[in-house]
């Protein structure tokens, strides 16, 4: 499923909010309340999932065997209509967040692409993974 709202949408202040919300919908759901039990189920029958963030839209996908799809399809649907987000779950997420920009800024390409995007007067020009640095964290 691929959501229309990514990096560019993310407030002044609180950059890295799209990535930051694509790892805690993973997190457990009113329906599901047990941590990463859909990332369990998914694996118990045959399947992987994941998600990214990018400038403009936010992607989640899964596959699984057919005879999981219909109870994986209803864990999916309920990260979006009642997902649960711990205060414990926020700070780890914000941190995995964090983490993954830091990785990232080890990579010359990565580096070179905000380095292009900062000499732009243009909403690119944001960093995309600091809303930990942007919270004091």
């Amino acid at each position: 499923m691929d959501v229309n709202v990514g990096a560019f949408s993310d407030p002044d202040g609180l950059e890295g909010l799209a990535h930051f919300l694509e790892h805690m919908l993973f997190y457990a759901s009113e329906k599901y309340p047990l941590e990463d039990s859909y990332s369990k189920y998914i694996t118990e029958h045959g399947g992987r999932t994941n998600a990214f963030t990018n400038s403009e839209h936010t992607n989640y996908y899964f596959d699984i065997n057919s005879d999981g799809f219909e109870e994986a399809l209803d864990r999916f649907a309920q990260f979006f209509i009642k997902p649960l987000m711990s205060a414990e779950a926020t700070m780890r997420e914000i941190k995995a967040v964090d983490s993954e920009n830091q990785k990232n800024l080890l990579s010359d390409g990565w580096r070179m692409n905000q380095f292009y995007s900062s000499v732009a007067k243009h909403i690119v020009a944001e960093f995309h993974n600091s809303f930990m640095s942007s919270r004091g964290v």
